[in-house]
């Protein structure tokens, strides 16, 4: 499954670290952080990822959605409206009152999807502070 996974991240990463087996096995044992993946039905094979992190602050439950992928010869089949529709619904079970995501400018078909949904464009800055 390891390498379904780093094939799907390869079509929208390109800077992505190396994920390890036991990177992998941590990503799976984490229980803040919840893969949700789609196969096709026929042979099995993984179309599509997306990750959900939930985790509490001091007065709500929080979560991020991360790491939409749908594979580049299942996209327009509805794959990404399904993997996304499932996360919001496993979301909803952990008590998270609003989920949070970004997604790049460049990838339109991706940000229409998402406003399709109900996601809607916040006003805030985002920032990062690179450690390296």
């Amino acid at each position: 499954m390891r390498d379904e996974v780093v094939r799907l991240l390869s079509q929208i990463a390109v800077d992505a670290q190396e994920l390890t087996d036991d990177h992998f096995k941590y990503l799976l044992s984490d229980p803040h952080t919840h893969l949700y993946i789609a196969k096709k039905q026929d042979n099995g094979e993984i179309v599509a990822m997306a990750t959900l992190i939930v985790y509490r602050i001091p007065y709500k439950m929080k979560a991020q959605i991360e790491d939409v992928v749908v594979d580049e010869e299942m996209r327009g089949k509805g794959v990404g409206k399904y993997i996304m529709n499932y996360t919001i619904e496993k979301a909803k079970e952990f008590g998270v009152k609003s989920l949070n995501l970004t997604s790049s400018p460049r990838k339109e078909i991706a940000n229409k999807m998402y406003q399709s949904l109900g996601f809607q464009a916040r006003d805030s800055n985002v920032y990062r502070l690179n450690l390296e």
